[in-house]
């Protein structure tokens, strides 16, 4: 090869060498010169060093320095037989970085070193990696261990247990070389089949949950769910476990079971009691109304026959005692016919009778035939609405009893002086009709409980106002089967306002009910006005 061809390969291995990532280096130990590539002396930062021994020396890490200079003398001395370690060394900027440092020497026939090469890499981000991968198995480990969980490793193949935490020791009652020699079926004897088919469930669908009964040292048998999922551990495949004991949770269930089942009976027999009651209600209201007739009828032929005879001697106290007879019989009426829709509502047999009417004219027909009894108690009452005409789906019976029944017990807890307001709003899809007194008002703890069935304001016997607490019960089971809701707002001394919302709807195919019609059939209804007000009117 001629000369200038010797020169170009020079060339090109001095700039492979100076550019390669990996930091060569030369020693020539007689001399005590180093060489190192300029990719390296850039790296660290140190290019304008003259890099002796000394200078290479000064690079290391304080804390490392000892432990690399002893294995480096043991090799150039032959006691080791190679020289690869890994340290700290300074860069630019006081900051060490961690490097593995290889090396090749030569000695002479009587084996002193004359030189050394080799190279260094870097390994920060492996020993950044391996730090925390330390790290991370460091607090696993105490992770396992520290634990209050009881935690097992278990071999699948065999049945092992491998390894066990300390919880896991105290709660079977064996110290840890017992308990990791012995397989998992000695804690479930009587479970070995399930086990090996929860394992190879375990192996193949990752996560799985278990129940068993696991048998402690003491011969205790104790209920527990296992919580199990596949792990490797050095190359090699193991089940994770978490044990929970569940038997207290199992005696609760048990006893739960135990108590369900006796509420279950004692439920059919309410339900059989209150069928009976139900049916009793029924039956006595039915029973009670034959002659509570046959006694209207009968005050009705005296008022007619004997009191408007122009013969009859005390007519004016045969008149009174008259109208206190049919006046307490309208009361029985009333309480009678209350008790026998309270059986239809418990049993399902409430049947609505729903037309297209004018809502606002039934409400105001109403208002308007009450209004003289009203204002005989010198209470003022005062209708008012939005809108002349809304017509919806309603049982105009139905909502008849609703407002009468409003209005009654405003009349009862209104006195002589008060006003009475009647409003009808339409909102839209919304139809509100407000009831609203200047009456005694309701107690604020009271307000929820006026509603509920046989429940009143003032419910001992010296109350001053009649009434069965049954009334509002119906009027907002009414108000609902119409799809509606009810509230009452109130303060105490100032007065109450009970607000009825009815969604606006419509029958289709049916022709409105007119309010000559509605007017018409309600005045063949004026005895319910009587019933209604039949607490009031003594």
């Amino acid at each position: 090869m001629d000369q200038e061809r010797i020169g170009d390969v020079q060339e090109q291995y001095r700039y492979i060498f100076n550019n390669i990532t990996d930091g060569f280096w030369e020693w020539d130990i007689a001399s005590n010169k180093t060489y190192h590539t300029l990719s390296w002396r850039r790296r660290i930062g140190f290019d304008d060093m003259d890099y002796t021994f000394e200078d290479w020396k000064s690079l290391i890490h304080p804390d490392d320095r000892d432990r690399v200079l002893n294995i480096l003398q043991s090799y150039l001395i032959e006691e080791i037989p190679k020289y690869e370690i890994e340290f700290r060394v300074k860069i630019k900027g006081d900051q060490y970085i961690w490097i593995q440092s290889r090396g090749q020497a030569t000695w002479d026939q009587n084996g002193v070193p004359l030189s050394m090469v080799g190279v260094h890499t870097i390994i920060e981000e492996y020993k950044c990696l391996e730090s925390d991968l330390r790290e991370s198995q460091e607090y696993y480990v105490s992770m396992f261990e520290n634990n209050l969980a009881v935690m097992l490793l278990v071999d699948p193949e065999t049945g092992e247990i491998v390894d066990a935490n300390e919880s896991a020791c105290k709660y079977y009652g064996y110290n840890k070389d017992t308990l990791t020699n012995i397989r998992i079926y000695h804690l479930n004897t009587e479970y070995q089949d399930y086990i090996d088919e929860a394992m190879e469930k375990v192996i193949s669908n990752r996560n799985e949950f278990f129940q068993f009964e696991h048998k402690l040292a003491n011969g205790e048998r104790k209920h527990v769910e296992v919580y199990s999922s596949p792990i490797k551990v050095k190359e090699r495949l193991l089940i994770f476990s978490i044990v929970h004991d569940v038997t207290e949770r199992k005696m609760i269930e048990f006893q739960l079971n135990n108590t369900l089942k006796e509420n279950q009976e004692l439920l059919v027999k309410v339900l059989e009691y209150d069928r009976l009651k139900t049916e009793f209600f029924s039956n006595i209201s039915h029973e009670l109304k034959t002659p509570l007739n046959i006694i209207l009828s009968a005050t009705q032929l005296i008022n007619t026959q004997f009191c408007q005879h122009k013969y009859c001697v005390h007519r004016e106290k045969l008149h009174k005692y008259v109208n206190m007879s049919r006046q307490n019989s309208y009361r029985l009426l009333r309480l009678i016919n209350n008790l026998i829709d309270i059986t239809k509502l418990d049993t399902g047999f409430m049947k609505m009778n729903l037309r297209n009417h004018n809502i606002v004219g039934i409400v105001e027909d109403i208002v308007l035939s009450v209004s003289s009894y009203i204002e005989s108690k010198g209470i003022e009452l005062i209708f008012d609405t939005n809108i002349e005409e809304k017509i919806m789906a309603c049982d105009a019976e139905k909502i008849e009893r609703v407002i009468l029944n409003l209005l009654s017990n405003a009349i009862k807890f209104t006195g002589s002086g008060g006003n009475i307001f009647v409003d009808v709003y339409d909102q839209g899809e919304i139809i509100l009709i407000s009831v609203k007194d200047t009456g005694i008002g309701i107690p604020a703890d009271k307000k929820d409980v006026i509603f509920d069935r046989f429940r009143q304001v003032d419910a001992t016997l010296t109350r001053k106002r009649e009434g069965s607490g049954i009334g509002l019960s119906l009027v907002k089971s009414i108000v609902e089967l119409h799809e509606g809701t009810i509230t009452v707002e109130s303060i105490l001394g100032e007065g109450s306002q009970f607000l009825i919302k009815f969604p606006v709807k419509t029958i289709e195919n049916e022709n409105d009910f007119s309010n000559s019609e509605a007017a018409a059939a309600r005045e063949t209804n004026i005895e319910t006005i009587h019933l209604e007000f039949s607490d009031i009117y003594l």
